[in-house]
């Protein structure tokens, strides 16, 4: 994700401190994310995987980028999140 505004690499960044609960590892350098489209404001849609289908941890990992995301002004309500196999 190189060449990316200023907004969308505040997104990677808070991204980066939510950690996957099995791995203790961040869910950006795992691989984890594929893309981040930021759409009007304040929208921002993330297209994701799991280390497992039906990861039972998904709901935590998604309540934490929630709050990953909140100081940068996004509300749930903001955020979608595509997960992709």
């Amino acid at each position: 994700h190189s060449m990316t505004t200023q907004p969308e690499a505040a997104v990677w960044t808070a991204l980066k401190t939510v950690i996957d609960p099995e791995l203790s590892i961040s869910i950006v350098d795992l691989g984890l994310v594929y893309r981040v489209v930021l759409s009007e404001k304040p929208k921002v849609k993330i297209y994701m995987t799991l280390t497992s289908m039906g990861c039972p941890l998904y709901s935590t990992i998604q309540t934490d980028m929630y709050t990953a995301l909140s100081p940068l002004g996004y509300s749930v309500d903001d955020i979608e999140i595509e997960l992709t196999w």
